[in-house]
């Protein structure tokens, strides 16, 4: 959660096993405390022979 009723959330999808090259990573926002949450949209499109590690989201100390 940020410091509003904000709350992001990351996932990995794509695949049918982890690791597997499928796999991408989506990212997903509430701004009502987590009901609802809007349609994940898909971080970035991974090249060929690449791809996605754990996400981690991060604030900076002051909120930005």
């Amino acid at each position: 959660m940020t410091g509003s009723s904000s709350a992001l959330v990351t996932f990995f999808s794509g695949g049918e096993t982890e690791p597997a090259p499928e796999n991408v990573i989506f990212l997903t926002r509430s701004d009502g405390g987590g009901v609802p949450f809007a349609k994940a949209e898909k971080t970035v499109d991974v090249r060929e022979g690449a791809r996605s590690y754990d996400p981690t989201l991060w604030m900076a100390p002051n909120g930005a």
